[in-house]
């Protein structure tokens, strides 16, 4: 169950309109506040921290594309591990930035999770980020997930026969 909510999660901060399936609805509210939900990985785990590097090295690609989207080309979105307070059992907690800008000396972008483990950063602030970091990227072209393979990866993790139509949906995006 775990393992579907953080599939979702970061599936439903990617998309917003078109024929991109709307899954913010679908997930369970475990928070007091009633907003987003967290999920917690190993951190050795060899997939991922493959992914991370792919979108370390692959990078530029993404960057390319966001200069000059293409037609159909929308919603680029990095994913970037934030260092996570003192006292949490954290080290990092990996939070999906949008609308990406290159500032005089680096980039910024939209946070568009809910930080659980790291103070002083809201849902909707401006920060910045260095690009050597990143653990993920993604955009949307034309209806298809370009990048985002952690995405992918943890939709994977659930046997074809307990996922369900939105999670299916959005796995047939890549």
């Amino acid at each position: 169950m775990k393992l579907r909510f953080l599939a979702f999660f970061a599936a439903a901060f990617l998309f917003s309109c078109g024929k991109i399936p709307d899954v913010r609805g679908f997930f369970p509210k475990e928070t007091s506040g009633g907003g987003d939900s967290t999920f917690h990985t190993a951190s050795n785990n060899s997939e991922i921290a493959g992914i991370a590097l792919r979108a370390r090295d692959t990078f530029p690609l993404f960057l390319h594309h966001l200069r000059r989207p293409g037609i159909g080309e929308r919603d680029f979105r990095v994913k970037y591990p934030f260092p996570a307070d003192d006292g949490s059992g954290f080290l990092r907690e990996h939070l999906w930035l949008g609308d990406i800008r290159r500032g005089e000396e680096s980039y910024t972008g939209v946070v568009l999770n809910i930080p659980f483990y790291v103070s002083g950063l809201s849902k909707g602030d401006r920060t910045a980020f260095n690009t050597g970091e990143i653990t993920d990227w993604m955009y949307i072209r034309k209806g298809k997930i370009i990048g985002g393979r952690s995405i992918k990866y943890l939709l994977e993790q659930i046997p074809a026969a307990e996922r369900n139509a939105e999670e299916q949906a959005v796995l047939d995006m890549f």
